[in-house]
């Protein structure tokens, strides 16, 4: 009789194995498609008050001779200003290094640097953006965090014939906002 027990277990287990196998083979060669459907929403944290594009950092000042002044470059979040005297002859010239940086975690910055020279019958003022490698930089655009270097300079274009002279520049930084794209900042 144990032995016929046995045999019925055999017997049942080769049964639930073949159906299994059969449910299994049905199920891969059918030609159903599972369809899901289903709504998802993604709602980002990315205001405009993240974003802020300053003068940071120490400021370089750099000068051709030493008779000629410049006031201590002041910056003030996106507004700076210097001033140089006692500019004589054709070769003066000054730099003014300036750290621009995007604030903002989120947002990429779009930006333009305008300059105003109170003196341009005497001084020409230029700028040059580079990043931190010294390469000339091709865009106006940082991405969150990132920063660049700013430098102004201001030459003598016409040699004072009565008295040394001088000129205010002030540097504005006027910047626009776009979200970033380029993947985690």
């Amino acid at each position: 009789m144990k032995k016929r027990i046995s045999n019925k277990n055999l017997s049942l287990t080769i049964f639930i194995i073949t159906m299994c196998c059969i449910i299994v083979g049905y199920a891969a060669l059918s030609n159903r498609n599972l369809i899901m459907n289903g709504n998802a929403s993604i709602t980002g944290v990315t205001s405009e008050s993240d974003f802020n594009v300053i003068f940071t950092g120490d400021i370089e000042t750099t000068k051709t001779d030493n008779y000629i002044s410049i006031s201590t470059p002041t910056p003030s979040n996106r507004n700076a200003s210097f001033s140089v005297s006692n500019m004589r002859g054709f070769g003066d010239e000054v730099t003014i290094k300036y750290k621009i940086k995007n604030m903002s975690e989120y947002h990429t910055a779009n930006f333009n640097v305008s300059l105003t020279n109170t003196n341009s019958t005497y001084f020409s003022v230029t700028k040059a953006l580079k990043a931190s490698n010294n390469a000339l930089q091709e865009t106006n655009s940082l991405d969150p965090q990132e920063e660049t270097y700013l430098f102004i300079t201001g030459r003598i274009i016409e040699i004072p014939t009565a008295s040394a002279q001088s000129t205010t520049v002030t540097v504005t930084i006027t910047a626009q906002s776009t979200p970033y794209e380029g993947g985690a900042a």
